[in-house]
């Protein structure tokens, strides 16, 4: 499986990409992720469906995007609604209502659901 990185300095990116990648290492990535340096990591599967976990590091947004083309937001399983929270999202910062961010554990769910190819297991929100 495919892992991507940002790499940010200013408003530079380069993206680390690692062509093979496992279950425990993109866990450690996502670990990296900061909202500042380290925003976006993106999960790459073999049959084009596409994993992409953004913000850190205490809260992210994490999607799905099938190989139809189909967007899937993971919904926050604690049920929250009524606020907002910035995160900073492949560079880009935005306010996301709470109802949408996760935290590290629920992203981490998210991966090792991916690498099972059982991501529909998870509470998601069409697009």
């Amino acid at each position: 499986m495919k892992l991507i990185l940002d790499n940010r300095t200013e408003n530079l990116n380069k993206d680390m990409v690692f062509d093979e990648s496992d279950e425990k290492r993109s866990i450690n990535v996502l670990h990296t992720l900061n909202g500042n340096t380290h925003t976006m990591l993106s999960l790459e599967r073999e049959d084009e469906v596409r994993l992409d976990i953004g913000g850190g590091p205490d809260f992210f947004i994490v999607t799905c995007t099938k190989k139809n083309g189909q967007g899937l937001t993971l919904l926050n399983p604690i049920k929250e609604s009524g606020n907002t929270i910035e995160l900073c999202a492949g560079g880009q910062y935005a306010d996301f209502p709470v109802e949408i961010v996760v935290d590290e554990s629920v992203a981490s769910d998210a991966i090792i659901s991916f690498y099972k190819k059982n991501e529909q297991s998870l509470d998601w929100e069409k697009e």
